[in-house]
């Protein structure tokens, strides 16, 4: 079998790695490693800090001065008031809160208030036109006060609803017809005002139609009379004759 140049030469440097690698480790640096015992090993003096925090961790700390520290609250003005009192802090330091202000409401939710001059107190009408008039009693108030109402005009409606009413002077009274032409005719006669007095119909013209409905009539001078055919050319010849008019006169039909 042949084989290549660089196969030859791979094979050699892999039988001198192998030799290194089982080199056996000088005596005097395998004694002084035998020698020693197992121990933790120190810090690197140039990483070493000191402010490396040591404080549990369940402890609030801080660090003013880049030093790590228990949290110490050097301020005064620190809320040791319980949370459901109400505090107040005047000048920077926290207390409990006072009300200092004299109008402080302490009159019942109930009853009205008033503050005239910025101090609460109960509520005092002192105006006189109050109405303590009930409610169902009608008022007025013609000066500034309310008083109950009083009807001092001459016209009003004393009249009972029903009874027609009129004011010619603007004072209310029952109706009066001053006209002479009032309608007292009963309703079903026919009735005329001729001259502005109503009275019963008349008819004053001749040409009134007294002739029966059934008979017919004609009025050729304005005059109603019964209907007179005064032209000859009145068809007098029976309808089932045939009839002919060749001068304008009706007469039988001649062939």
């Amino acid at each position: 079998m042949y084989f290549s140049t660089q196969t030859v030469l791979a094979a050699i440097l892999v039988g001198f790695a192998g030799q290194a690698v089982a080199h056996p480790m000088p005596m005097p640096l395998r004694r002084t490693f035998a020698g020693r015992s197992v121990a933790a090993l120190d810090t690197i003096s140039a990483y070493r800090r000191a402010d490396t925090n040591t404080i549990p961790a369940e402890v609030p700390t801080m660090a003013p001065n880049g030093v790590i520290e228990e949290y110490q609250n050097k301020r005064a003005d620190t809320n040791t008031i319980p949370a459901e009192v109400p505090t107040m802090a005047p000048n920077g330091v926290i207390e409990e809160y006072q009300n200092k202000r004299a109008d402080t409401n302490t009159i019942p939710a109930e009853v009205p208030t008033m503050a005239p001059n910025g101090v609460i107190e109960e509520y005092q009408n002192k105006r006189a036109d109050t109405n303590t008039i009930p409610a169902e009693v009608p008022t007025m108030a013609p000066n500034g006060v309310i008083e109950e109402y009083q009807n001092k005009r001459a016209d009003t409606n004393t009249i009972p609803a029903e009874v027609p009413t009129m004011a010619p002077n603007g004072v209310i009274e029952e109706y009066q017809n001053k006209r002479a032409d009032t309608n007292t005719i009963p309703a079903e006669v026919p009735t005329m005002a001729p001259n502005g007095v109503i009275e019963e119909y008349q008819n004053k013209r001749a040409d009134t139609n007294t002739i029966p409905a059934e008979v017919p009539t004609m009025a050729p001078n304005g005059v109603i009379e019964e209907y007179q055919n005064k032209r000859a050319d009145t068809n007098t010849i029976p309808a089932e004759v045939p009839t002919m008019a060749p001068n304008g006169v009706i007469e039988e039909y001649s062939n």
